[in-house]
């Protein structure tokens, strides 16, 4: 599927005893399961009057004043519980959670690896052992920053807000998994969000007839595609 000797007599009991003091002080390298993301109101992105997002800053507009604080679950959190482990050791455990909790939870947030750069988040990504998938077709501007990882969005400066969206829907190829990392977090106020959506909870509330339509229109892009 597409989208890390021998010892003397007399030093038998001491090494022992030395080696449980060693083994009981050691740190598990685990990831403790957070169920909800607690993030301060003021830092939710703003959504109403929100410059180039279609119907924002219409006249008695509905939106809402900032987006929706994170739901249970939406992401899991898994918080690493020490940064000694080596990036493949973590990857390893990551694959686990993934391939058993995504399904269910729809985006996980693992925090506290020791990834301080591309190099180990390409580590990361490679150890993680999914089939990688191409971007061609795309129609985003990025860049290869190493290998597996590409930049998200190079349109600078970008005054257009991109909206919840499937990874390339529009093709036949689309990925089955999409990872993201923050290398450098902007300033108050700078944009820069990443909206995360529960594309299943959303289709429940749309209307019979759009999902009719959207079936079609699905079925006509594959023809083209």
């Amino acid at each position: 599927m597409s989208i890390l000797t021998q010892i003397a007599k007399s030093r038998q009991i001491y090494a022992f005893l030395n080696a449980q003091r060693r083994c009981k002080s050691s740190t598990v390298a685990e990831f403790k399961y957070q169920k909800k993301l607690n993030v301060p109101p003021e830092s939710l992105g703003i959504v109403a009057g929100r410059k180039w997002l279609p119907g924002s800053t219409a006249q008695n507009n509905k939106f809402p004043k900032r987006i929706a604080a994170p739901k249970v679950n939406m992401p899991a959190v898994y918080t690493a519980s020490e940064t000694q482990t080596s990036v493949t050791t973590w990857a390893e455990k990551a694959r686990g959670i993934i391939d058993s909790k995504l399904h269910i939870f729809g985006a996980i947030l693992f925090r506290g690896l020791p990834i301080l750069n591309s190099g180990h988040l390409a580590q990361f990504v490679k150890a993680l052992g999914y089939e990688q998938h191409s971007y061609a077709g795309g129609s985003g501007t990025r860049r290869n920053v190493d290998d597996y990882i590409m930049t998200a969005n190079d349109t600078d400066p970008s005054p257009f807000s991109i909206e919840p969206h499937n990874e390339m829907s529009y093709t036949n190829h689309y990925p089955h998994k999409i990872l993201f990392y923050c290398d450098q977090p902007v300033g108050p106020g700078r944009g820069g969000e990443n909206v995360i959506a529960d594309g299943r909870v959303i289709e429940k509330h749309l209307h019979p007839d759009v999902l009719i339509k959207c079936e079609i229109g699905r079925a006509s892009c594959r023809e083209r595609v």
